[in-house]
């Protein structure tokens, strides 16, 4: 297992309909405490491939847009003013790559 800190997952690779990577962008070093913002400056790119890919990417909480378009059809209309209870750093930005599938898979 690897673990590579400050660095932000931009999209999954695929090989066929199949997740074989990741790529990104490495971010500068930060001091910030645990919990606190810090900064988003990009100093490089990166690409991971492995034989298994585990995606832990948090939530999508602190992105409204991202909330609402992926709001259960069950619940109804998503709601036009939310309460943010995610850190702002909570994008969900790496779900907005996701393949189309084709119906019935």
């Amino acid at each position: 297992m690897r673990f590579a800190f400050r660095h932000q997952v931009d999209g999954l690779i695929f090989d066929g309909d199949q997740v074989s990577g990741v790529h990104g962008t490495v971010l500068e070093p930060d001091t910030a405490r645990r919990g606190a913002p810090s900064n988003r400056n990009a100093v490089g790119s990166f690409e991971f491939r492995a034989q298994a890919v585990v995606i832990a990417t948090g939530d999508i909480g602190g992105n409204h847009e991202q909330v609402r378009r992926w709001w259960p059809s069950r619940l109804g209309t998503p709601p036009q003013k939310m309460l943010t209870g995610s850190r702002s750093t909570s994008t969900g930005a790496c779900s907005t790559s996701r393949p189309s599938r084709a119906s019935g898979s």
